[in-house]
């Protein structure tokens, strides 16, 4: 079972090599906490609090700002030592020791400004030395000497306080983002040491000089150090020593993960300072908008550099140079490296799903294991790339590639593929499978087949438990051939064609020998035979075609890969009963949770509920996840062009594809259901199933004002898994029956509003309601006046189906139908009128239309006892689909909820052209009115 620490204080536990695989961490608090060398694969730490503990964030900064306060201090009475000495005696600092310890001190900034220091005991040994080399010098010297020495001294240690000053603002500001507090203490022990020097008899002579060499000792310690620590602040590489010290010294009490496995942890938005992931595995762990994780320790992993760091947050990496960078195991899904020069990049095991790769200079990088799913890739550059048959390029988005990264000399040709128009859909990862399955053998100066032939049988008798074998030879033109040798799937090309080359050149060589061998052989013939050699060796490049011997020795046939197919279930069916449970979540949100959740059971024996009390934990990750997969969805009835009932825009966001939101469907149905199974709510979930037999109807009404409660997926629960004839519906808390005015009718009447048709097709939804047994009016592309009058019809109606273009707003408030090309409108434009149909007798609308909870809310503020919408934009073969298969269930006598299950369910079919289409049909139900069947209908 998944361990779950979601929200708690785990402030200093020590976990260490424990195996947490799976577990959530979110939102957790992780400060100081030890995971050194444990399991973390697939950890949620996302919006989780690292770090280090408060007393000790509290120590470690009061000691740099402590530091910070003497180095100004220092400064300053250093400087006003050094001012007393020129004014008085500077003749001295022209002797041996004075010139000697000038060459050091220049020596010694140069080193520590170009160079990089990797640790403090360098820094202190690099001050110790120039110390003893100054000593040293001066030894044995008159004592006229002296005073020099000393002031020689006073200026290393001033040079010493500057650069400990820089690290001291430095850690403050890794600490506890205090550089500007630090500083100001600074100055404030520079202030100090000026009334000390004004008022210290030692300076009454020579006061002048004092503040002189006062005002130049602070500036030098204070100005040059934040200076120093500023840049290093902004990772100036000159300087980036300074504060990977900083970081390092920072993370000591700081959360552990050296030597963990973090492969697929997800950090998402976690707060990441004082950290240290020292040596641990990070492949594909997720950085998405993590805070503060420059000031974590990472050495041996990717996040070392700051521009990989950088580009793991943000996700921006266009135009950017990452040439030759180490991103082995980078989660990079949907980042935008459009133009990026990612050449000779490591970018293996990488995650690139969504990725915006166009016009990418992918030459050269090592991309086995990579994942491109629904990459896009238009125009990327893909010279020697390696790839490997686990390099997964399924559902990539490419119009055309570029087979070089540079065009042939004195031409602009790249080898585009295809050579003109457009890759069809597949056609991309088709022509990839095959390079995974092949090497290529590129000859910029024609063919010697004479060492070719030995090269490559050698190569064979090198490898005899790799099958190779000649696909292909290409003449490319201007001397360029390609021989494009067959191999299987998990063969070491790299080893292949390393070996080839090797061998291919001993053999030219050893021809070249022999050729000038016969040169030597007659001094007389030597420019004869130098011709001869050219005309010989340009007689057998030209002789490629003449193959019939080659492919005797070399060619095989080549081998298929079978491909495997899902299978499908049949679903048996049961007797059927009626049962009520309401499930009411009454106060709280995703962010705190919901303390107070009610579910009341109505079985079919009992006219009373029971009730039973419950709760459910905060999940703010849900409500993200939801969002992320509805972005997704909505990019892809956008891209994919999908005809839509639906008239707003859709939002732009990064592509998607039917394995993407099939992909992010899976984790939301996950997370669903891991919330649902929390602890706190697994009491209601076991009191139900204890009261509710399996083969029974029932009817699940969630009660909720929240928004995003009612736009989850609860058709997803695992109830509804074991339960086959159970069907989920939303409801407002605040219901009531509303008025009945008796109006007889011979027949089931049914209003058809068909609104805007812009983009689909309504007739088929006329000729569904025309083959029902009922009485149907048609309205086609009414205005308002004319659908007022037909909700005001006097014999009422029974249900009202709308098909055509809707829309909600954002927090699902408000909706809108489009009923003719120019006019919408909101429901409270039709108060009156539908209050009156509900109070002739409409029993159920259905708006087969996009994006329907914003008109549901509003509806239900009618009181109107059964409503059908789309929780989104819905294409137009699901909506036919939809209407379809619940009219002929319902008609055929199936009660609404289990018709509405049946036709929701029967969607599923679409889903290979239409994914989560079974998510899109929901009831709105007013709890207050039992819903009717078709017979009630015509017998009412």
């Amino acid at each position: 079972m998944t361990q779950d620490f979601s929200g708690q204080n785990l402030r200093g536990r020590n976990f260490k090599g424990q195996d947490f695989t799976g577990a959530n961490f979110s939102y957790a608090d992780i400060r100081g906490a030890n995971f050194t060398d444990s399991i973390l694969i697939g950890a949620n730490f996302s919006h989780a609090k690292a770090g280090l503990p408060s007393q000790w964030k509290f120590l470690l900064l009061a000691f740099s700002l402590i530091v910070a306060f003497f180095a100004g201090f220092a400064a300053a009475v250093g400087g006003a030592f050094v001012g007393s000495f020129l004014a008085t005696k500077y003749e001295k600092f022209f002797t041996y020791p004075g010139i000697f310890y000038f060459i050091a001190c220049i020596g010694f900034i140069s080193l520590l400004v170009f160079k990089e220091v990797k640790s403090v005991f360098t820094l202190s040994m690099g001050i110790a030395f120039t110390f003893v080399l100054v000593l040293t010098f001066s030894f044995g010297l008159s004592i006229e000497v002296a005073e020099p020495v000393g002031f020689a001294l006073v200026l290393i240690l001033i040079l010493a306080f500057i650069f400990a000053l820089a690290l001291a603002l430095t850690f403050a500001e890794v600490v506890a983002e205090k550089f500007t507090f630090a500083v100001t203490l600074t100055l404030c022990g520079s202030a100090i040491g000026l009334l000390l020097v004004t008022f210290g008899p030692k300076f009454a002579d020579v006061r002048a000089g004092a503040a002189i060499g006062m005002l130049f000792g602070t500036y030098s310690v204070t100005f040059i150090s934040t200076y120093i620590s500023w840049r290093a602040k902004a990772e100036d590489m000159r300087f980036l020593w300074l504060k990977n010290l900083a970081v390092e010294y920072a993370a000591i009490k700081g959360t552990y993960f050296q030597g963990s496995d973090l492969t697929h942890a997800n950090f998402t938005k976690a707060t990441l300072n004082n950290t240290d992931f020292s040596n641990a595995n990070l492949t594909r762990a997720w950085f998405n908008k993590a805070q503060k994780l420059d000031r974590a320790k990472a050495d041996n992993t990717i996040l070392a550099k700051p521009l990989i760091r950088d580009l793991l947050v943000t996700g921006n990496g266009a135009g950017k140079s990452y040439l030759g960078a180490n991103l082995k195991g980078a989660n990079l899904i949907g980042s935008d490296l459009n133009s990026a020069n990612l050449k000779g990049a490591n970018i293996s095991e990488a995650n690139f799903q969504a990725a915006n790769l166009e016009a990418a200079n992918l030459t050269l990088t090592e991309a086995i294991g990579t994942d491109f799913t629904s990459a896009q890739m238009t125009g990327a550059s893909l010279e020697a790339w390696n790839i490997k048959s686990n390099t997964n390029l399924d559902n990539v988005d490419c119009r055309y590639i570029y087979l070089l990264e540079s065009s042939k000399p004195g031409t602009d040709d790249r080898e585009r593929r295809p050579n003109s128009g457009e890759f069809a859909p597949g056609e991309f990862t088709k022509l990839f499978q095959e390079v995974l399955t092949t090497v290529d053998l590129i000859f910029r100066n024609g063919v010697d087949w004479k060492a070719f032939i030995p090269a490559f049988q050698q190569v064979q008798v090198e490898n005899e438990d790799t099958e190779l074998t000649i696909q292909s030879i290409e003449n490319k033109g201007d001397g360029v051939v390609v021989v494009r040798v067959s191999v299987p799937p998990d063969t070491n090309k790299e080893k292949i064609h390393r070996e080839f080359t090797q061998n291919y050149e001993i053999a030219l060589k050893a021809i070249e020998e022999k050729y000038q061998a016969k040169l030597e052989s007659k001094d007389e013939q030597i420019t004869v035979y130098r011709q001869q050699l050219e005309d010989s060796r340009q007689r057998e490049i030209q002789q490629s075609s003449n193959m019939e011997k080659i492919i005797d020795i070399l060619a095989k046939p080549a081998l298929n890969v079978p491909v495997n197919e899902s299978e499908v279930q049949a679903i048996a069916e049961g007797p059927t009963a009626v049962n009520l449970v309401i499930l009411t979540l009454i106060s709280g949100d995703f962010e705190t949770g919901f303390p107070f959740v009610i579910a009341q059971i109505w079985t079919e024996d009992e006219r009373l509920p029971t009730q039973h009390p419950g709760e459910l934990p905060p999940a703010p990750y849900l409500v993200d996840f939801y969002h992320l997969w509805h972005s997704q969805y909505n990019r892809f009835i956008e891209v994919e062009k999908k005809a839509a009932r639906m008239q707003k825009n859709i939002i732009q966001v990064t592509n998607a594809s039917e394995f993407t939101i099939d992909k992010l469907a899976e984790e939301l149905e996950e997370k669903l259901n891991k919330w649902l199974n929390a602890e706190q709510f697994r009491l209601i979930d076991r009191i139900l199933r204890e009261k509710l037999n399996r083969y029974d109807e029932v009817q699940v009404i969630i009660q909720s004002e929240n928004i995003d409660v009612r736009r989850l997926p609860w058709h997803l629960w695992d109830f509804f898994k074991a339960y086959r004839k159970a069907e989920i519906a939303l409801s407002s808390p605040f219901y009531d029956r509303p008025l009945r005015t008796a109006v007889t009718r011979d027949r089931i009447r049914i209003l058809s509003i068909l609104g805007d048709s812009k983009g689909i097709n309504l007739n088929e939804d006329l000729q569904l309601l025309t083959q029902l047994d009922a009485e149907t009016s048609f309205l086609v592309k009414p205005n308002r006046q004319q659908l007022d009058e037909q909700l005001w019809d006097e014999k009422g109606w029974d249900i009202l189906c709308f098909s055509g273009h809707s829309s909600s707003e954002m927090d699902s408030s408000t909706g809108y139908i489009y009923i003719n090309d120019t006019d919408k409108l909101s429901i409270p434009d039709l108060k009156n009128a539908l209050s009156t149909a509900i109070e002739r007798g409409l029993q159920i609308a259905i708006f087969n239309s996009c994006d329907g909870l914003g008109l549901a809310n509003q509806l239900a503020q009618l009181h109107i006892p059964q409503i059908i919408v789309f929780r989104e934009p819905v294409p137009d073969v699901v909506a036919q689909e939809f209407l379809k298969n619940f009219l002929t269930a319902f008609a055929s006598g199936k009660s609404f909820y289990l018709a509405v299950r049946e036709a929701r369910e029967r969607l599923q079919s679409l889903e290979n052209h239409f994914p989560c289409a079974s998510w899109l049909p929901v009831i709105c139900q007013n709890p207050a009115e039992v819903p009717p069947t078709w017979r009630s209908l015509q017998n009412p």
